[in-house]
């Protein structure tokens, strides 16, 4: 019965390095930011528009596509890592995802984030 070979490795992770790394790498962020913009693209094809212009009390005309025009795409610098986001910048974000006396609840970063985490293009 021949002996049998063995080998073995070592590997030891450069924490550091991999800190710098998933910080600073552009091709990291650019592969984050194509995602963000996936979701943004998502978000976009589910966002609820308006029929009319609307005026406020204060003046400012609300107009048919607001919401859904406001969806964007953002990278940010975290602690550790470089995180993406799809964000909302229109002021009726927080009605249409959680719903209000005069508004269904539409979810629509909730289920942007659950399209994401399912891998579906």
């Amino acid at each position: 019965m021949a002996a049998e070979a063995t080998a073995k490795a070592t590997f030891a992770l450069d924490e550091v390095g991999m800190e710098v790394y998933l910080q600073t790498d552009l091709e990291l962020r650019a592969r984050l930011l194509e995602e963000a913009e996936r979701g943004v693209a998502f978000a976009k094809s589910i966002a609820p528009v308006g029929k009319k212009e609307h005026k406020l009390k204060s003046g400012y005309v609300e107009k048919p596509g607001d919401y859904r025009d406001s969806i964007h795409a953002t990278v940010t610098q975290g602690h550790r890592r470089q995180v993406s986001h799809v964000e909302v910048s229109d002021y009726k974000r927080f009605w249409v995802e959680y719903g209000a006396k005069h508004m269904p609840k539409y979810a629509v970063l909730r289920r942007t984030k659950d399209h994401l985490e399912s891998g579906t293009t």
